[in-house]
Formats: structure tokens, C-alpha cells, sequence
């Protein structure tokens, strides 16, 4: 499914003791290189990598038509499933309009020679913007794996052989990102310094939002916590870039942790949050977003610059 949630800067929630308020909810290591390849798989064509796109096309819209869960599995994994599943249990709480069939269109391909995996950069019929999409292989099949949308921001060049083929690269950097980016946005949002990062809206402005969030939350004494980053536990994919560097994805989760200081204070999440849990906590309150991030890793450990994302929520829970 194509996620309705991108990388907004978007308020969270509403706090209240007694009436409400508005509310809201290190360095990388040096570039990857060609010699860090992902181990060989049989290369796919871009005839076979469009008729995959083609097929995902066709069934994401009949899932999405009927909120099927199985139907979608058989055409996503990993992350992006995560991510939907949730958002299909949004979806059927009422909390979001279905999704309208829709296409891509103006795809570019990326199709590494030594990886089971490839990208995909398309434009949606039904929205804006363009979306970069990787596709990987599991049991024999090749299903969505993850996805980030652009920000407007300048992107790197992927590099290309004499054959048009791309590069898939795996180093200790780029496995690192998603830690490193959590560790940014965590130290950022708690009111510390960030270092590793360029500036964006994706890094120094996104952790200065949810600055702003948890102190408007916590700022007269009410509730208590805040707010956090982690790697999560699924695939990285990077490709070789022109400049030497890297074009990376990788995936984050956002904990949200509050605990109530005065009993007679409440809490209510964002809108889609209601699916997983009630819309007013008292005693205290733990949410999860879903982050899909993409990033460029320059050559000779340079700034990295967040360039696209995704994010869903994928649970609440308290009481």
C-alpha cells in the first residue's frame, strides 16, 4: 500500500490537568565501497524488475480495495508490511478514508547485479511527490521491502556500470545509519547536541520539533517522559553513488513514553493512535511510530543528509 503517513513535522496529541491544552505528542563511519557487495544472486532485468512493479501495482490495489491482510502479504515483507498492517487497522476504525486505486508512473530502476534486491523511483497517480521503493527477494518471490518518500531536497546520482547496472553495497557504515540516526534524533529531541548529520527537515528540525512536543507535554509538571529513537530490526539497502558515497534505507522506531505526575491530568494521542488503544490515558501512555528513512552517506565520513521517509503508527498501549 502506498503510506498516506509521510515525514510531516505533524503535532501529537493533546495533554490536560483539568482542561486541555494543544499539544504534541554521533557520527557515521567512513563511506561504503564497492568491495563491501552483498553476496552474488542471479540479476534481474529491467523487463522482469517492471512486470514485478507491474504485478505490485495491480494486487496492492486489490488489497487495499478490501483491507486484506493476506492479500498484501503476498506482495509485501518486513517493514513496509509492518507498517500497512497498521494502517489497514486505522483504516477499519474509521479513523482514515480507503485508499483509491492508483499507478505509478515516470519509474526509474536500480537493478544491482550482485544483490537479490532492486529500487524502484516513481511518482504516484494519486498524490505528489515520488517515492523511492525497494523490492527483495524472499522465498522465491520479490515483494516490497521498504520505501521512503523524497524530500525537497537535492539527491545524489546512483552510479551506474557500462551495462546500466547499479552497485548494492554492504559496509559496517551503512549498517550503522539507522543507529546513529536514532541516537541524533533521540539526543535532539531530549534537548542535547547532535553531531553526524547535515541539518533538515529530517534531522535538526524533525529532533527540535519533538523538543518542542515533549516540553509543551511535560512543562508544567503534569506528566512526566518523553521521547526516543531506536534502530529497528530489519534489512538495510544501500547502492553505490556517483560521488563514492552511498544512497542508503534503513528503518527507525519512535517510542513514545509518558507517565502522569498529577491524577487528575489526561492524555489523548494522535488521531490514528485510536485504533490500538483508548483516546484518553491517565496513568500513563506508550506509542510507536514506524519510520521508513533514506539517506545519503557521503564518501570519507562527510555530513549525512536524510534525504526521504515514511512513518506510520504501529501501537499504543497503557492506561
Amino acid at each position: 500500500m502506498r503510506s498516506r503517513t509521510v515525514a510531516g513535522l505533524m503535532a501529537l496529541g493533546m495533554l490536560a490537568a483539568g482542561c486541555g491544552h494543544g499539544g504534541g505528542g554521533g557520527g557515521t563511519s567512513p563511506s561504503p565501497s564497492a568491495s563491501g557487495t552483498t553476496p552474488a544472486a542471479s540479476a534481474l532485468t529491467e523487463t522482469q524488475a517492471r512486470a514485478i512493479f507491474a504485478k505490485y501495482q495491480k494486487v496492492n490495489n486489490q488489497a487495499n480495495a478490501h483491507l486484506s491482510a493476506a492479500t498484501l502479504s503476498t506482495i509485501e515483507t518486513g517493514a513496509m508490511l509492518k507498517g500497512d498492517l497498521a494502517d489497514y487497522k486505522v483504516t477499519r476504525a474509521g479513523l482514515d478514508s480507503k485508499i483509491k486505486p492508483f499507478t505509478y508512473h515516470s519509474a526509474r530502476f536500480y537493478l544491482p547485479r550482485d544483490a537479490d534486491w532492486f529500487a524502484v523511483d516513481a511518482k504516484p497517480s494519486n498524490g505528489d511527490g515520488e517515492e523511492f521503493l525497494v523490492f527483495a527477494k524472499t522465498g522465491g518471490t520479490y515483494k516490497l521491502a521498504t520505501s521512503a518518500w523524497k524530500n525537497k531536497a537535492s539527491f545524489p546520482t546512483i552510479a551506474r556500470g557500462a551495462d546500466g547496472s547499479a552497485t548494492a553495497v554492504t559496509t559496517p557504515a551503512t549498517a550503522k545509519l539507522a543507529a546513529a540516526h536514532s541516537e541524533y534524533l533521540s539526543n535532539v529531541a531530549a534537548g542535547l547536541r547532535g553531531s553526524g548529520f547535515a541539518a533538515g527537515a529530517l534531522t535538526s528540525k524533525l529532533g527540535a520539533q519533538w523538543h518542542g512536543y515533549v516540553n509543551k507535554i511535560t512543562q508544567d509538571g503534569a506528566w512526566r517522559g518523553g521521547t526516543t529513537w531506536k534502530a529497528a530490526d530489519y534489512p538495510v539497502y544501500a547502492l553505490a553513488t556517483a560521488d563514492g558515497g552511498a544512497f542508503v534505507w534503513y528503518t527507525a522506531t519512535q517510542s513514545l513514553d509518558y507517565s502522569t505526575v498529577n491524577p487528575t491530568a489526561w492524555y489523548r494521542p494522535d488521531k490514528p493512535f485510536f485504533a490500538f488503544g483508548p483516546k484518553k490515558y491517565r496513568h500513563d501512555y506508550h506509542g510507536t511510530w514506524l519510520w521508513r528513512f533514506a539517506a545519503h552517506l557521503p564518501k570519507d565520513g562527510g555530513a549525512t543528509a536524510v534525504l526521504a521517509s515514511g512513518r506510520l503508527p504501529v501501537g499504543a498501549s497503557g492506561s
